[in-house]
């Protein structure tokens, strides 16, 4: 899911192609790799704490999404900004 977010909002965002699929690229095993990490981290939570597990899953939702939205800055990064796109939406 955090790839196809991913792939979501870097097709609807006006970069070169070249920077979209590079990022899809170096983006991918990463975020694989990370989602990994966070069911590891919350199986833990459920076997060692299972009163915190909620909390930590919800939690662990906003933290794939600032990931996501982090990789996606990173390779929106260098544009001059959001005003250029917004006269295109309306």
């Amino acid at each position: 899911v955090m790839v196809i977010l991913l792939a979501s909002l870097l097709y609807a965002t006006d970069i070169p192609e070249q920077r979209r699929r590079r990022a899809l690229v170096i983006f991918t095993p990463f975020l694989l790799l990370f989602n990994l990490l966070r069911l590891f981290v919350t199986l833990y939570v459920f076997f060692a704490a299972n009163a915190l597990f909620d909390g930590v899953h919800v939690f662990l939702w906003f933290v794939d999404s600032a990931v996501v939205l982090a990789c996606w800055y990173y390779a929106f990064r260098g544009r001059k900004g959001f005003s250029d796109d917004m006269s295109r939406v309306f």
